[in-house]
């Protein structure tokens, strides 16, 4: 009989402040591109339009980056906006694929919430994390420790990517 044997590592990337600030800053402009692009696209569905897809959207985001209201884009790398408005098309392509088993519209992206998100239900809510350490599910009652239920989301996320397919939330 063969045993197998399981370790996990955990380990945090020493950075200098600044690269930490710029780190942070790429993931919220990365968050404000596809929350921007998604609330032009959710208010044209409301109003029975079409869609804007990768395409039109990199044109906005060209925009975007050269008014002074959101200057700060310029500070992000071009690649990182194009991702995240890629990410976003891909997501609107699965809510309305027929074939796709787990379909949902995108959503608005918060910061740090792996650990509000119901790997059983997918809600997203402050109120699931009761405490530091537990977190229950208001929608499905669904109960486990926070740190794990975080740990879940960006493993299901990781083997979302892994076989291919981008998961929206």
């Amino acid at each position: 009989m063969k045993k197998t044997i399981r370790k996990a590592f955990k380990f945090q990337l020493k950075v200098t402040p600044q690269v930490s600030r710029q780190l942070a800053n790429f993931a919220g402009g990365s968050r404000f591109v596809w929350n921007k692009a998604l609330a032009l696209n959710l208010d044209r569905l409301e109003h029975k339009e079409p869609l804007m897809w990768y395409q039109e959207l990199n044109f906005w985001a060209t925009l975007w980056k050269q008014s002074d209201e959101y200057s700060f884009l310029k500070e992000l790398p071009s690649q990182a906006i194009q991702q995240k408005l890629k990410d976003l098309e891909t997501a609107f392509k699965d809510a309305f694929d027929k074939n796709q088993p787990l379909k949902r519209m995108p959503v608005f992206k918060k910061k740090g919430q792996p650990s509000q998100i119901c790997p059983s239900c997918l809600h997203v809510a402050k109120e699931n994390r009761l405490t530091q350490a537990e977190f229950v599910c208001v929608e499905c009652g669904f109960s486990e420790n926070a740190d794990l239920v975080g740990a879940m989301n960006v493993l299901a996320k990781g083997h979302a990517l892994l076989a291919g397919k981008q998961p929206s939330g």
